[in-house]
């Protein structure tokens, strides 16, 4: 490997760490005002669960979203669409599940939680394979 592609293959690992931190940075920051601001709205019971749903939504695209830059297959509008069609869908089990007094929450919650869990250790191994072959 030649010193010049050493040097991109470097910048492109710290581009995709700082990429990660700072997500999980935002991340903190949304949840500390969240906690500190949050309490003087008034949602009602059914409204926390579907906002809660379409956050795990976001935050699943989100890391689909890194995954897919570190691996260079990066496409906005696959982006877009996957938050979109996402939501739709939480939202659309959820108000289903309303409709039949089922709680499907939970399984919305299992799904994009379990791809949230698969994405990152993607992520983990792809950047820690990245660094190894650096060296």
């Amino acid at each position: 490997m030649s010193s010049n592609q050493n040097s991109q293959s470097r910048n492109a690992i710290a581009r995709n760490l700082v990429l990660a931190v700072s997500v999980i940075v935002v991340a903190i920051i949304g949840f500390y005002f969240g906690m500190k601001y949050g309490q003087r709205s008034s949602f009602s019971a059914s409204q926390v669960r579907y906002i809660g749903v379409l956050v795990l939504v976001v935050l699943d695209a989100i890391f689909g979203g890194i995954r897919a830059e570190i691996q260079d297959m990066f496409d906005i509008v696959i982006f877009t669409s996957g938050i979109a069609v996402g939501g739709l869908m939480a939202v659309w089990l959820l108000f289903l599940g309303d409709l039949f007094g089922i709680d499907l929450s939970l399984a919305a919650v299992v799904t994009f939680g379990g791809r949230i869990f698969q994405n990152v250790s993607i992520i983990r191994r792809i950047l820690i394979e990245k660094i190894r072959r650096a060296r």
